[in-house]
């Protein structure tokens, strides 16, 4: 939804205009024959923009309150539109903000599923492999080699060929009985989480 409304928002910049109001003043000033040039404080003016100077720039007087040899000058621009490069900059910013939120997404899918596959992973590990195996993967059985130094490939090759009774390395008979038992997702998640485990110190 966000970035729906962020795409209708780009389709509206050509048409979008706006209002500014800006009040400006000056205190104490007793010759009113001078106020129209006098430096006026405040707002845009900020002793910098006369009254005449402000009307030069598109401002118009909207209101005007003098009370004693005080002024109060109330100025107001009316329909600002945006020019075309102006529009080009917010939307390649929005569009820009619209990438960086799509990424941030993906990226946080991704560590979902990588969590996901690990907490899988380390049950079954947990529960079936690890009294042998070792906590990290890394202990011997036999004539195998410790789990935690081969690749995914080869673990996979061993896990299906103990399932076929084509691969001995190890404890084949008993590792047939786990074997059959995972899915070739369950092999990857045990992998997986073999690989980080043995990450962290």
């Amino acid at each position: 939804m966000r970035i729906v409304g962020n795409i209708l928002l780009i389709s509206s910049l050509s048409t979008l205009a706006f209002s500014e109001v800006t009040i400006c003043y000056k205190k104490n000033h007793s010759d009113i024959s001078t106020i129209e040039n006098i430096k006026l404080d405040g707002g845009v003016c900020s002793g910098n923009k006369s009254k005449v100077n402000m009307l030069e720039d598109n401002w118009e007087l909207k209101d005007l309150h003098i009370k004693n040899n005080d002024y109060l000058f109330v100025f107001k621009k009316d329909e600002i539109k945006l020019n075309k490069s102006t529009t080009k900059d917010i939307e390649s910013n929005i569009l820009a903000r619209i990438e960086s939120k799509k990424q941030e997404e993906i990226k946080l899918t991704k560590e979902k599923v990588i969590t996901k596959k690990f907490n899988i992973g380390k049950t079954l590990y947990t529960k079936k492999c690890s009294s042998c195996h070792g906590i990290k993967a890394e202990i011997k059985v036999g004539n195998s080699t410790a789990l935690n130094s081969i690749e995914l490939k080869h673990f996979q090759k061993a896990m299906n060929g103990y399932k076929l009774g084509s691969y001995n390395l190890g404890n084949g008979s008993q590792m047939r009985a786990y074997s059959i038992g995972y899915t070739s997702s369950d092999i990857k998640n045990i992998y997986a989480y073999i690989k980080k485990v043995n990450m962290t110190k």
